[in-house]
């Protein structure tokens, strides 16, 4: 790795409501320093043999939160360790201090320091990040979606990775979290899909600058699945989008209530389950939001495996294959995007691609 933007992970609430919160929500236990403690034991530090390891488990609500300098800015890798052990030690000095009261104002000036003096080490780069990395391992029995949130004064930007039991190395490219010259986010946020209770212990969590050497190797957790060239003569399964594709209007936007069943949706889906065709869906949307969406409509009898989440297209299409057994040149998808039948189309090869009203 060239470098990295230094960066300060910290503990923080989904449902945050500072500071009212405090007072009427039910889930808020109180840190050291008087904020919300959302994670199970806060953030663990301790010593790996390749460094430190950030011991997490999330709670409900829970999110890994880091504030991002005005402009981008590359420091050392070696600085950055060095500064890490520094900061152990004196994160440990003061969570001793045995005044209460004395130990929230030391905690609070602490974590405003330890802020400023990271991203202080950084020098100003015209030169924007390649990559968010991530080295983990997951204490959790189950693959889930970790989704990762940029915000900025125009709003998020969602993207999601899966991550699987055990170690693994993830790069998520900077354009795929929003990150471009027009649009330097403030925050990025980390938390598991659909309110999940997982236990990670992390080993690097930064924006970084790639060197060649850095490249993500072949493997189960990362590497991507080879193109087909061509689809197939029979169509197995149909997957279709809801947003606009399904339903007219979008869920985020103008909640259950404001959407509208696209006409004859009902008989294609009938035609298709005759026809002994399957059909799954991939959507943008939070799962939670869209399942009971697709009750209330009548559909979600004639859908196998909906893949639901902020994940990109192409991993929905090639998992929906995956747990069907299937290939993907036996797949058909459908989509109002033209960005998103591109990127299905880019990443998974020659499978059948319609529009909404085809």
């Amino acid at each position: 790795m060239r470098g990295v933007i230094p960066l300060v992970w910290e503990e923080h609430c989904t449902e945050c409501a500072f500071p009212t919160c405090y007072t009427t929500c039910s889930l808020y236990r109180p840190r050291p320093d008087g904020h919300c403690a959302r994670f199970q034991a806060g953030i663990e530090s301790v010593r790996g043999p390749a460094g430190l390891i950030h011991r997490i488990g999330f709670g409900r609500w829970a999110k890994l939160e880091a504030r991002l300098p005005g402009h981008p800015l590359i420091a050392s890798v070696s600085a950055l360790s060095r500064l890490e052990a520094i900061e152990g030690r004196v994160a440990r000095t003061v969570a001793h201090v045995p005044n209460p009261s004395l130990r929230r104002r030391a905690l609070i000036r602490y974590g405003f320091a330890r802020v400023n003096g990271v991203q202080r080490m950084g020098k100003r780069t015209t030169e924007l990040p390649h990559a968010l990395l991530l080295d983990l391992v997951s204490r959790t029995d189950a693959p889930f979606n970790l989704i990762i949130e940029t915000t900025n004064a125009h709003g998020p930007h969602r993207a999601s990775i899966v991550i699987e039991p055990g170690a693994g190395r993830h790069l998520v490219p900077a354009a795929e979290l929003g990150i471009t010259a027009s649009r330097w986010p403030e925050r990025i946020l980390l938390y598991p899909e659909n309110d999940l209770e997982v236990d990670l212990d992390i080993h690097r969590l930064e924006l970084a600058y790639l060197a060649p050497e850095d490249a993500p190797t072949a493997d189960p957790v990362t590497a991507r699945a080879p193109k087909v060239t061509a689809p197939s003569a029979k169509v197995k399964c149909v997957v279709l989008d809801l947003d606009n594709t399904v339903w007219h209007g979008t869920l985020v936007e103008d909640g259950p209530d404001g959407l509208r069943l696209r006409d004859g949706i009902i008989e294609l889906m009938q035609e298709l389950d005759r026809r002994g065709i399957l059909i799954s869906v991939a959507s943008k949307n939070d799962a939670d939001c869209a399942l009971p969406v697709l009750e209330s409509f009548g559909l979600a009898k004639y859908i196998l495996i909906p893949q639901i989440s902020w994940a990109p297209k192409s991993q929905a299409v090639r998992r929906i294959a995956q747990l069907l057994n299937i290939g993907v040149d036996s797949l058909a998808f459908a989509d109002d995007q033209a960005f998103e039948r591109g990127e299905v189309e880019a990443e998974v090869g020659a499978i059948r691609i319609y529009t909404e009203h085809d």
